[in-house]
């Protein structure tokens, strides 16, 4: 792809340099806050913006009344009657997630407007494309109908250039604004195993100047651990998507919002608030962000893109910035050579199993129904083309993973957005301050992958001590799914306890009527050599599975006697009989 850079001043906005965006063309910012939607906004066309979340058009339309921002509630009429109205600058300016998107377009063809030829389509932060990609295929609903558009492009500060053949076919550029001034900031980087020490010593410090503190972390359970371990409860907000909201307001903590409102002394954060949402602040902040991959995957901040965007959200500046993190040394990743190879492999099999011919719609069903199943299944468009954005997806994140490997990785990538002071302090573990866990649940499936990433790690034996210390009855049930399954199967399950719950229940029926306790029980009423009624075991059987507690769901049965006795089966004229041969 071609690039072509534009110089720009400081205090200039992209308005300054630029008349408007330009069609065909991915436009790097390089810094934030320039002004890039504003300049849209203000063009003089009709344009749809695509924003990755909903309070980023909360934002927008709160500053421009002019714009109509599509939402939850927001009806495909309610469009229609917005595109039939006179708008006071001339043009109709529409902004959107890529979730509602294809209301928009319902919307224009209802109104007989013609989208792909008269319309400036603009795809904003686009990095999140591919960044959210792996856990939110719904944010590339557009992409089809974003070539299909005469005008278009793609804008952020901190983009990566997507693999979609599309782009260049269509003869796509880059156009980066290159600044003629030193804009990268400075950012402490602190590497340690005290991540919550640190954390309490940076918020101090922030207090004491008297400036809101600002935590960044893509973990709601992670924050209200952070939340109960420094007994902030009072001084602090959570900002993050509904369904946080409601994992932390069962957990007790009620100050959590899904939208921007007065900032609290401290608040939190998650990845709903990475890009393109715009933090207005009497004074500036403090902005702390927080990385360990030993708690979650998903809490790895990239410094090339996430970093620079969460510092630029503040629009009234940053007093101080720091990123405290841990790395893993054992963390796995693959080459993007090694990646490739992998996926190749498995579309080659893919398209080999699609391309099988079916003789009956029953057969035509089970082969769709195979080719679901298979995990390359997310890499495929629905026209049976290759997901380029996956891919790019996959490749990213194994790119974050080996910055999280050693954190001198980790520095030298900071050292291309920002004015690095890098920062070591490992401790003793009894130093280090220890995250108070909830009681209560909060995501299971969050907490699943946990559980068996760091069974994973213990090939030679679990540490029972440490384990039986924290563990809560979802947890005993995880560890035996894990043993009784193995990873590949839950995770084909999606790490939802629900999608093999009779499995599980099956498991612990089978572990609690082998064990010791039950095994003596059974003994002391039955004897080798003996020969009783059908009736009389069932009835021993339902006494003893009751006595103990055991959740079987099913009609108790002799069979289960198979888990005690080796015995005869007979009949007599009168009724079933069992003669026990051996003991188990």
């Amino acid at each position: 792809m071609k690039k072509q850079e534009i110089t720009i001043a400081q205090h200039q906005r992209l308005s300054d340099v630029l008349t408007e965006i330009p069609t065909n063309v991915i436009l790097n910012k390089t810094i934030t806050g320039c002004g890039a939607t504003h300049s849209e906004i203000h063009a003089k066309r009709n344009s749809i913006i695509i924003e990755p979340n909903l309070p980023v058009i909360d934002g927008k339309c709160a500053k421009h009344p002019d714009i109509f921002g599509v939402k939850e509630g927001v009806t495909k009429e309610d469009i229609v009657a917005y595109l039939q109205s006179n708008p006071d600058c001339g043009y109709h300016k529409i902004l959107t997630t890529p979730e509602s998107f294809p209301k928009v377009r319902s919307a224009l063809y209802d109104a007989n407007l013609r989208m792909y030829d008269d319309w400036f389509l603009l795809f904003d932060e686009c990095e999140r494309t591919i960044q959210d990609a792996g856990f939110r295929g719904t944010i590339t609903l557009p992409m089809d109908d974003f070539f299909r558009c005469r005008n278009k492009a793609m804008v952020s500060a901190t983009p990566i250039v997507p693999s979609d053949p599309r782009f260049a076919e269509q003869k796509f550029r880059q156009l980066i604004l290159s600044p003629s001034y030193d804009y990268k900031r400075p950012i402490k980087l602190i590497h340690t195993n005290n991540m919550v020490g640190w954390l309490a010593t940076f918020i101090n410090d922030s207090l004491e100047m008297e400036l809101p503190c600002c935590i960044f972390v893509n973990s709601a359970e992670l924050i209200y651990q952070l939340i109960k371990t420094l007994r902030i409860e009072n001084r602090s907000k959570v900002f993050c998507s509904a369904d946080s909201v409601k994992r932390l307001r069962t957990l007790g903590f009620d100050n959590a919002h899904t939208l921007l409102e007065e900032l609290a002394k401290i608040n939190f954060f998650t990845s709903r608030f990475y890009s393109a949402v715009d933090i207005d602040c009497a004074t500036k902040v403090g902005v702390i962000m927080l990385s360990d991959p030993r708690f979650a995957d998903y809490t790895m901040i990239d410094p090339l893109t996430e970093a620079v965007q969460i510092v630029g959200r503040f629009r009234n500046g940053v007093e101080d910035v720091a990123h405290i993190f841990y790395t893993d040394p054992c963390l796995t990743y693959k080459t993007q050579e090694q990646l490739a190879e992998e996926l190749e492999s498995c579309e080659e099999v893919y398209k080999t199993v699609s391309a099988i011919a079916t003789t009956t719609a029953r057969a035509q069903e089970n082969k769709q129904e195979a080719l679901r199943g298979m995990d390359y299944h997310r890499f495929m468009r629905e026209d049976g083309q290759r997901n380029y954005f996956m891919w790019d997806n996959a490749y990213d994140d194994e790119r974050i993973k080996l910055y999280y490997t050693d954190p001198l990785l980790l520095k030298t990538a900071y050292e291309r957005t920002f004015c690095v002071e890098f920062y070591k302090y490992i401790y003793p573990d009894k130093e280090c301050v220890r995250l108070i866990r909830p009681v209560q649940k909060i995501d299971s499936r969050d907490l699943f992958r946990g559980v068996v990433k760091q069974l994973e790690q213990y090939e030679d034996g679990l540490p029972i001590e440490y384990i039986l210390a924290t563990l809560t009855s979802q947890l005993h049930l995880m560890i035996d799914a894990y043993y009784a399954l193995g990873k590949d199967k839950i995770e084909a399950r999606g790490y939802r306890l629900d999608k093999f719950k009779e499995d599980l229940r099956e498991n612990e029926c089978q572990m609690l009527l082998s064990c010791d306790a039950m095994k003596e029980h059974i003994y002391s009423r039955l004897k080798v050599g003996e020969t009783v009624s059908v009736k009389e075991v069932r009835s021993i059987l339902t006494q003893a599975i009751d006595h103990f507690g055991i959740p079987y769901k099913k009609e108790v049965s002799s069979r289960l006697l198979k888990h005690f006795f080796k015995f005869e089966k007979r009949r007599t004229k009168h009724e079933r009989l069992i003669r026990i041969t051996h003991k188990i």
